[in-house]
């Protein structure tokens, strides 16, 4: 799957057709922004959930996101 562009002609056009198809891409799928960079991106409920329930993974406090545990 191609990284998702919010700023696309394509996106504009046609928000919701970009958003189903980044739900079926799967529950996590890769993405840009500008000035922070590459990250993945949570397209479903379920997966969202997972993700705040997981802290060995996903920082909790943001002053710990990138170290090393």
């Amino acid at each position: 799957m191609d990284t998702k562009d919010g700023l696309s002609v394509r996106y504009k056009g046609d928000p919701y057709q970009t958003l189903v198809d980044c739900v079926a891409a799967g529950p996590i799928i890769p993405g840009k922004i500008p000035i922070l960079g590459k990250m993945g991106f949570v397209t479903t409920y379920a997966a969202v959930q997972d993700m705040l329930k997981d802290s060995d993974r996903f920082a909790v406090d943001g002053r710990n996101a990138g170290r090393k545990t």
